[in-house]
């Protein structure tokens, strides 16, 4: 009966891992506390050989396993026997003197029991850490405290009344019976959590651009204590076969064929457990082929019928393996990894067309160069990293005469010409720099780490004399002259911004003298800090008073008298002093000023004369009138109110245009000037014979 009990409590274990090997914690201490106060000490060294033997046989382990722990019972055994008289002396079992004398058998069997397997594990598989020494022994000192509370409280039941060992056994099966479901249900939490683990693992494999492949097989060698693990993905002319074991990383490969688990599982459509020492299973051959011990496998579902098949291998250590519960936990694994993988299909999909985009938002979509955006980036960042010592060059530059081929020859020949220009462009400057088209006919270049103006002004010849050389489209030979502008950081700018505009600088420039390059220079940039800094102050000026009004008198030769004046435009600017209007006038026109600017000067001089003629000084007043005012349809309207508000006659009025500013548009300016006339001023031109009338 002893036999019976040891063989029972080897039967009721907990099973753990330790370094990828499998160990158990049994409930041998009941019977050899039992036997110990009942049982001769030979008779208890037999009944725990027999008992543990029976378990070893219908475990099938390994001979040297067996040996092991059949060595490690009966040292065991004979510890507790040994602890256990040296500390009984002559007192009864059932006293205080017995109960310690019980532990300590215990405790002395524990021991030497976990000695033995600490010293084992260290020879096999290196020295083991502290830490999971400690979580080995908390794990056993519970069992063990529990296991002695048991033993004691049996040992005082059948000194009693031996024939109440039937209450025994019940209070065992209930213990046991509870365990177990108490193991069973904590497993199924634990599942569900690894589960959620799985899905979290996958989703941010998706989001984060892992190997989706390489977490799904991972995952459910931890999840599933398994050595090996294996994806086999169905494709046109065979197989794509991910392979994982161990910490290795998964290995990828193209198969015909797959191994004859894969070939069942996806014929059958269903998911297999192949349990280890069952050879009776009519798949346990299907291991052979691969040398596993155990497996699991199951279909992976994908739109049609199966897209492939998951399978792990050999359960670690030689105590457990795999079982009906860890199918149902794999199964779920799988349907959430189908999932993943198409998910990952999808996303790669949509990795692609954003891709895609990203190229076209970058790209020109006639000659697949860089576009303004992407040139505008690469610029920046060669202006960050440049050397001290190094420059960055940009030439920006378009074609003379595109314009002529496109309206003429059509779009279809202006589009090849572009896209040959870029061919010739890219061909030049290899990998010297980036190309772009920037819109319409205008390229651009970049080209990091030149390292003087001459090396600059010699690649932007190079391009040059390589665009213009003559190109036959059809039956027609083309030589378009190109122009470029070429600025350079950091003497001229240290961004893409600053740059561009300097070489567009250069390049209109360049296109003036027709010497096909220029190099940037500051004199013949309109658009310097100091000139935009004038435009926003010219505004402030004219609002606040800062334009005065100066009068140049017009007197006859022969006798000296003052007949009239003309009226002169003064800017006294707080920040940059007088500034000339040959420098405030052109700025008053691109900005759009010139239109409030010409009504202040024509405000305050035609005041001016009336309060002279309220004196009796009689003097007519000249005015100039700048190009866009003989574009203003309303300029007519204006100076008629003026006139009228300020009581001078329109007679003492004459309004000075140049002739170039009639000859720029003479239709639209003679209605303008028709319509001054009538109001009765006076009209002058000056620079007459410059405008080509």
């Amino acid at each position: 009966m002893l036999a019976l009990a040891f063989a029972a409590s080897e039967a009721l274990v907990i099973h753990f891992d330790f370094r990828n090997e499998g160990q158990i914690l049994t409930l041998s201490e009941i019977p050899l506390a039992v036997g110990l106060v009942f049982c001769a000490p030979f008779g208890l060294l037999i009944a725990s050989l027999l008992g543990s033997g029976t378990v070893a046989l219908r475990r099938r382990q390994p001979p040297s396993k067996a040996i092991f722990n059949l060595a490690n019972q009966a040292l065991t055994t004979a510890a507790a026997i040994v602890a256990f008289h040296l500390a009984l002396g002559r007192s009864s079992p059932v006293a205080a003197r017995g109960w310690l004398a019980v532990l300590a058998a215990i405790l002395a069997a524990d021991a030497v029991s976990y000695g033995c397997v600490v010293v084992v594990i260290w020879l096999t598989a290196g020295r083991p850490r502290l830490d999971a020494i400690l979580q080995l022994l908390l794990a056993a000192a519970v069992v063990v405290a529990t296991n002695s509370t048991l033993a004691l409280l049996a040992i005082c039941v059948l000194w009693v009344n031996l024939v109440s060992a039937w209450l025994l056994i019940i209070v065992g099966a209930v213990f046991g019976v509870g365990y177990r479901a108490h193991a069973a249900l904590r497993r199924r939490y634990a599942n569900l959590d690894v589960l959620y683990g799985f899905t979290r693992s996958l989703s941010a494999a998706s989001t984060e651009s892992t190997d989706v492949e390489t977490v799904i097989l991972t995952e459910a060698m931890h999840m599933l204590r398994a050595e090996e693990a294996e994806l086999a993905i169905v494709v046109p002319g065979g197989f794509i076969i991910v392979s994982a074991s161990g910490d290795d990383r998964p290995v990828r490969r193209n198969a015909q064929e797959a191994c004859g688990l894969i070939r069942t599982v996806l014929e059958r459509n269903q998911a297999m457990v192949i349990p280890r020492d069952r050879r009776e299973n009519p798949l346990a051959g299907l291991l052979e082929e691969r040398h596993w011990r155990d497996a699991l496998a199951t279909p992976v579902a994908g739109e049609g019928g199966p897209a492939g098949a998951l399978l792990v291998a050999n359960r670690l250590g030689s105590n457990t393996t795999f079982d009906v519960d860890d199918l149902r936990l794999f199964e779920a694994l799988a349907n959430h990894a189908s999932v993943a993988l198409r998910n990952d299909q999808l996303l790669d999909r949509l990795r692609q067309q954003a891709l895609a985009r990203e190229h076209q938002a970058t790209h020109d979509a006639l000659t697949g160069l860089a576009n303004r955006t992407l040139f505008g980036e690469r610029v920046d960042a060669a202006c960050e990293s440049c050397s001290p010592d190094g420059m960055v060059t940009v030439l920006l530059m378009d074609l003379d005469q595109f314009k002529e081929v496109n309206d003429t020859l059509g779009h279809h020949t202006g589009d090849t010409l572009l896209r040959e220009t870029a061919n010739r462009l890219v061909k030049v400057v290899g990998t010297r720099g980036l190309v772009a088209r920037l819109g319409g006919d205008e390229f651009a270049v970049v080209l990091p780490g030149t390292r003087s103006v001459l090396e600059s002004v010699s690649i932007a010849a190079e391009i040059r004399s390589a665009i213009e050389q003559p190109l036959a489209i059809e039956d027609l030979v083309l030589e378009v002259p190109v122009s470029i502008g070429v600025a350079m950081a950091p003497q001229h700018g240290t961004d893409a911004w600053t740059l561009l505009q300097r070489a567009d600088v250069a390049m209109y420039a360049a296109k003036a003298s027709r010497s096909g390059v220029e190099v940037y220079a500051a004199e013949r940039d309109s658009y310097s800090p100091r000139r935009l800094a004038l435009v926003s102050e010219l505004r402030q000026a004219i609002e606040t008073g800062e334009i005065s009004v100066f009068y140049q008198p017009k007197a006859n030769l022969p006798g000296g008298q003052v007949f009239g004046v003309e009226a002169l435009a003064r800017w006294f600017s707080p920040r940059h002093g007088m500034v000339p209007p040959d420098e405030f006038i052109p700025l008053a026109e691109q900005s759009g000023l010139i239109r409030p600017l010409t009504l202040l000067v024509m405000t305050t001089a035609l005041e001016q004369v009336a309060a002279w003629r309220r004196r009796g000084i009689e003097l007519s007043i000249a005015i100039n009138l700048s190009a866009r005012s003989l574009l203003d349809v309303a300029m007519a309207d204006d100076v008629q109110n003026l006139i009228r508000r300020a009581g001078v006659p329109a007679s003492a009025v004459t309004l000075e245009l140049t002739e170039s500013s009639v000859m720029a548009d003479p239709g639209r300016s003679l209605v303008v000037w028709n319509a001054l006339a009538a109001i009765g001023v006076q009209l002058s031109i000056d620079d007459f014979g410059t405008g080509y009338s």
